[in-house]
């Protein structure tokens, strides 16, 4: 199913009221259209680990080159993206004319947000594991079928009937963007899979030294179980976490920008009341 027509299934089943046959937040779809039956989220990556190469094909979407499989694991066949990705400067000038120090564009910060993802209770970004393919090292990320880039929605102007769910998840968004540094968030690397969930992909730039330039003003709210979250990812457990992933000086700017944060979502609970401020 492409995007369209996927966009115009939406559209007519919460017309018609049907928003219960849309999937579930957490399914995930093969090929076919049909829900993967794999038990739970550690099977998803030990088959992304392991899962036989059935064939390749390039993706035309983005800067930096990827490959989508196709993977077949005890009979059970799933697409998934891969990324190799590897690139440092010192020094880099931006096409807006912006200058990053320490810029590295790099495969294994998919890992990266995956993990910090599960850290924050957050289940937005599709699960990913190293894994080496054709001699390149690199990250093989599970494909989320039939789904929409924001780019589509925009354009064609959909809205879930949930409304108020829409709203947190864009919160929760603004929040990981800002907690990783990730000034390359946009309409192409924004997805939204059958059941208006909204997934998070194409993270080989975020993980920025400074905070990311877009502005807090725009987080309206927190998701409850974000703010605790929050509250409890201390240092030691990023650290230990992201141990191999990260650089030293990358995972204390997560932390300094936590607590950035938290200093934000402390003082708009202050003004707004927790029963505004937090869902």
């Amino acid at each position: 199913m492409n995007s369209l027509r996927l966009a115009m299934g939406i559209l007519t089943l919460l017309a018609a009221g049907h928003a219960a046959a849309l999937l579930a937040a957490d399914t995930f779809l093969g090929p076919d259209g049909r829900p993967l039956p794999f038990a739970d989220e550690e099977e998803v990556l030990e088959a992304l680990r392991t899962g036989r190469i059935i064939s390749k094909e390039k993706v035309s979407e983005g800067i930096n080159r990827v490959l989508k499989l196709l993977l077949d694991k005890d009979g059970v066949r799933f697409h998934a993206v891969f990324r190799d990705v590897k690139v440092f400067k010192p020094r880099h000038q931006q096409s807006d004319g912006r200058v990053i120090i320490h810029f590295r564009d790099d495969h294994i910060f998919e890992v990266a947000a995956y993990r910090l993802s599960r850290l924050l209770d957050m289940r937005h970004v599709p699960p990913v594991v190293e894994r080496r393919i054709d001699g390149r090292q690199g990250t093989l990320q599970l494909w989320i079928e039939e789904a929409v880039m924001e780019g589509t929605r925009y354009d064609r102007r959909m809205r879930p009937r949930d409304y108020r769910n829409w709203r947190e998840q864009w919160n929760a968004l603004y929040i990981f963007d800002y907690l990783i540094g990730n000034d390359d968030r946009n309409q192409g690397n924004l997805l939204y899979d059958p059941g208006w969930k909204m997934w998070m992909i194409d993270h080989t730039r975020a993980f920025r030294l400074l905070s990311a330039p877009r502005r807090m003003e725009r987080i309206r709210l927190c998701p409850t179980y974000l703010y605790e979250a929050l509250q409890r990812l201390e240092e030691e457990r990023l650290k230990e976490a992201l141990e191999g992933l990260l650089q030293p000086i990358e995972v204390e700017a997560i932390a300094r920008r936590r607590l950035e944060m938290l200093a934000y979502l402390r003082d708009l609970i202050d003004r707004k009341g927790a029963e505004i401020a937090l869902r």
